[in-house]
């Protein structure tokens, strides 16, 4: 079950406000490698619950983008 926008920590409200860059039919999300400090670890945690997914790209890259429980959470502050 997903919790909602307010039992999650700022970390990972942050990480989601990373995460949204536009409409889900053009977000690209975050490549692995621009994630900086423990936010990498905070998306991966974001995954585990549903709110994010990762894809891979290019050259072995891995991306993390917004679900839509993910981005409906955002918006709404309920799943």
């Amino acid at each position: 079950m997903t919790p909602p926008l307010f039992r999650l920590t700022a970390s990972q409200i942050h990480v989601l406000m990373l995460l949204d860059d536009g409409p889900e039919e053009d977000s690209v999300g975050m490549e692995l490698e621009d994630f900086r400090g423990q936010q990498a670890e905070v998306a991966v945690q974001l995954k585990k619950i549903g709110l994010v997914e990762t894809h891979f790209g290019w050259r072995f890259s891995i991306w993390f983008r917004l679900t839509v429980k993910g981005r409906n959470l955002l918006r709404t502050g309920v799943r």
